[in-house]
């Protein structure tokens, strides 16, 4: 069996903070401190059935694609609270599982839905991130039940 080195360790240590950083730049809306994390031709990926309900997925090119992206999500949604329940990191992978409470511009409506991603990353950038939402969750919130 091999253990894990201490190069392994800092690495997972260093995607920990910067998994953190990525949330806390979410949830304070700090543009850019959020825009640094990604690097230039970052893909990100919502995952999910178009036809269904939450309303942006697609596949993003770029840091800028990606941020445009959020500010639509922002536009429609507030983030009354985010929480980090799970994170799994091997090598350069992460995956994180969040818990947020949303609250829908429009009408008010609010809830709690979870939201996955999985993050590559390629020194301190992310590359890549993949988001699947519980759409069952937003449903309520978006008005379609």
């Amino acid at each position: 069996m091999h253990g894990i080195t201490p190069r392994d360790r800092s690495r997972r240590d260093e995607i920990v903070t910067l998994v953190q950083r990525l949330h806390a730049a979410r949830v304070v809306h700090d543009e850019q401190a959020f825009l640094d994390l990604f690097d230039e031709n970052v893909v990100m990926n919502i995952l999910g059935d178009p036809a269904h309900l939450y309303p942006f997925p697609s596949r993003r090119f770029g840091k800028h694609e990606v941020t445009d992206l959020f500010k639509l999500i922002e536009i429609m949604f507030e983030y009354a609270n985010s929480e980090i329940l799970n994170l799994t990191i091997e090598g350069d992978r992460a995956a994180m599982l969040r818990k947020v409470d949303l609250v829908h511009r429009g009408s008010g409506r609010s809830g709690t839905v979870h939201v996955a991603n999985w993050l590559d990353f390629r020194g301190k950038k992310i590359v890549r991130i993949d988001q699947l939402t519980d759409n069952a969750a937003l449903a309520p919130i978006l008005g379609n039940v």
